[in-house]
């Protein structure tokens, strides 16, 4: 069998696909036009200004909240007054009852011996009635508390 060798020459001519290299038609030119067009289109249909006008809107919605809140726990803050007035209220009551009590024990029972049935209902009678004015501060605390704690507070 005969050898054969083939040679293959090159010359120093570029290739024609990088030819266009230097010219202005290329990849990055086409998607800087895209852009460009996309920017102004955004712009012509107002789309910065809906974006505005949707941003205000919320703040104007998150406004009312705050003002709404403020309201809230400023009701909160006068009904937690209120009810704290009455307890001390019903605690001088209380106290004033017990005062009485013990009086009248001592005045109809000079010798410190219980009258019997009278006086324990009586003072049976008070201690509920101070227990029912505690428990109804208590519960009302913890409503103000429970209000409070699911309620956004401004700061």
């Amino acid at each position: 069998m005969a050898n054969t060798v083939a040679t293959v020459e090159h010359s120093s001519a570029p290739a024609p696909e990088h030819e266009a290299e230097g010219g202005l038609l290329t990849a990055p030119f086409f998607i800087s036009l895209a852009m460009v067009v996309i920017v102004l289109g955004l712009i012509w249909k107002k789309v910065p200004a809906a974006i505005g006008k949707a941003l205000d809107s919320k703040i104007d919605v998150i406004r009312q909240q705050l003002s709404e809140a403020e309201t809230l726990r400023k009701d909160a803050e006068a009904l937690k007054a209120e009810y704290e007035k009455k307890a001390k209220a019903a605690d001088k009551e209380a106290a004033s009852i017990v005062e009485r009590a013990k009086h009248e024990e001592s005045v109809h029972h000079p010798f410190g011996v219980p009258h019997g049935d009278r006086l324990c209902a009586k003072l049976d009678s008070s201690l509920t009635k101070a227990t029912d004015i505690s428990n109804s501060h208590s519960r009302t605390m913890r409503a103000v508390i429970a209000l409070r704690q699911t309620q956004p507070w401004p700061s």
